[in-house]
């Protein structure tokens, strides 16, 4: 069956070979213009941030309140806040470099990464509005504090922290970061494209689902309120296949638990759109 579904993806990308070119390009402009200018400093600057020793300025009352709240460890609460404004998968780059420096276990890094799925401030509100950008960040907290008997850590305790930068290595790491969401968001722009459907709602759901910035872009084009926030709300919560083989690959070596992210998804995605038709 696999081999088959590889055969006939193949056969597609012959046909629609103008389509696969367009989507290439177009994935390119997107990379060069709107994600490398943004992400790929921000990555260096996380670097920066935990060798600068900033992490042990929070105080650790804090800290403390926010391990006992979602029973992690107290290092989720550094990698909240700069993901709420760096957006993913800066928040699986800086788990994996806690995780490499034994500051969190397995547990508290599946955990903090199904909290801290966020996509940039600015993105939302050029595509949809601050409602939308609301909820999103409200539903993950709530979403983090149903699951918080799930991946209980043992290792809660703030520990010294010795990072050192070096300008070097971060760019040549953060480098191959970016160059493998390029090749990703490549991927998933071209499988969206060939998909021979006409009615835009469902070649917009679709395509959102394949590739987030895509979605984005044929919401604001095709879509209407409310079932453009709606549509909004379904892509920032569940991610998309794209970001999701952004953040396995960035977090290959350290075998998270897949299966509590993706069931966080799927509560964080009902919460969002409760929380919508309530508000």
């Amino acid at each position: 069956m696999k081999k088959l579904l590889t055969f006939i993806l193949f056969i597609c990308f012959i046909i629609n070979k103008n389509a696969i070119i367009y989507s290439a390009s177009e994935a390119l402009n997107i990379w060069s213009k709107s994600l490398f200018p943004v992400l790929y400093p921000t990555l260096i600057l996380s670097d920066v941030l935990l060798a600068s020793g900033i992490i042990n300025k929070i105080p650790k009352v804090l800290y403390n309140i926010y391990s006992r709240i979602f029973k992690t460890s107290p290092y989720g609460l550094f990698v909240f806040l700069v993901s709420v404004f760096s957006a993913t998968p800066t928040n699986a780059k800086i788990l994996k470099d806690l995780y490499d420096n034994k500051l969190i276990d397995k547990n508290s890094l599946s955990k903090i990464l199904s909290q801290t799925i966020f996509f940039n401030p600015i993105l939302i509100l050029t595509f949809s509005n601050l409602k939308v950008l609301i909820i999103m960040w409200v539903s993950n907290i709530l979403t983090s504090f149903i699951l918080r008997n799930k991946l209980v850590s043992n290792d809660i305790t703030l520990k010294d922290i010795n990072f050192k930068f070096n300008l070097n290595e971060s760019i040549e790491k953060n480098m191959k970061t970016i160059l493998n969401i390029l090749g990703t968001l490549t991927l998933f722009l071209s499988l969206s494209s060939i998909i021979p459907i006409k009615n835009q709602i469902l070649k917009t759901f679709i395509s959102g689902i394949l590739e987030i910035t895509s979605g984005f872009s044929r919401i604001k084009l095709y879509l209407t309120s409310p079932l453009n926030d709606i549509m909004m709300l379904i892509f920032v919560s569940l991610a998309s296949f794209s970001i999701i083989m952004q953040i396995k690959s960035i977090l290959k070596e350290t075998k998270f638990d897949s299966k509590y992210f993706y069931v966080s998804r799927f509560i964080t995605l009902i919460l969002s759109l409760f929380i919508y038709f309530i508000a």
